[in-house]
């Protein structure tokens, strides 16, 4: 930097200077006021900025907003996010249930004529009820869970459905179709349901 580029730099600061009209402070004063500075500094009292009330306002509405914000991320998702689709089918009346055919006598018909037929697994048993997840629907649906409503956690006579197992369920009028028709997955009840639902 040369003495040209001093004098401007010079120039520039002193008409910033908010205090340019004032006398500037005499050797002893400014001493003493350096020191007290220094003194409150050491003590903690140059807190000063923090009693104001404006400050306080200012600092409380940025957390409280921080606050806000933070909440919404983690709340909203949850309160937008769907509930899940639940579909509810009942049981057979017990007189249903002493009526059955041999099953190659009537699943092609049962399986044509129904509104619902799936395949899951049995999540949740219990006294009256049995819940299934299902991971296909071959006719009806979409629903991310169906509750069965069961007298003994049974479909049919023959059927006991138990956690952990993979279902074939199929159902008219949101009546389970009982009979060996829903019951737990094998190749030969999977064999009618392929057919049934293969166009």
């Amino acid at each position: 930097m040369n003495d040209i580029d001093d004098q401007r730099l010079r120039g520039r600061i002193a008409a910033a200077d908010p205090a340019a009209h004032l006398a500037a402070l005499p050797g002893e004063a400014r001493t003493a006021l350096l020191e007290r500075l220094a003194d409150a500094a050491s003590a903690g009292r140059m807190r000063v900025a923090w009693r104001r009330p404006g400050l306080r306002l200012g600092v409380a509405l940025v957390a409280s907003t921080a606050a806000v914000a933070i909440a919404a991320a983690v709340l909203v998702p949850r309160l937008a996010a769907p509930a899940d689709r639940v579909l509810t089918l009942r049981s057979p009346a017990g007189a249903a249930m002493m009526s059955c055919l041999p099953l190659d006598q009537f699943a092609a018909d049962a399986l044509a004529s129904s509104s619902v037929a799936l395949a899951g697994t049995v999540t949740a048993v219990s006294d009256g009820s049995v819940q299934v997840q299902p991971d296909r629907f071959f006719r009806g649906g979409p629903a991310d869970r169906v509750d069965l409503t069961t007298a003994k956690s049974t479909v049919s006579d023959a059927t006991v459905f138990r956690a952990g197992e993979r279902v074939l369920i199929t159902a008219a009028r949101g009546e389970v179709i009982g009979c060996g028709l829903s019951a737990q997955d094998s190749p030969e009840l999977r064999a009618y349901y392929d057919r049934a639902f293969s166009g």
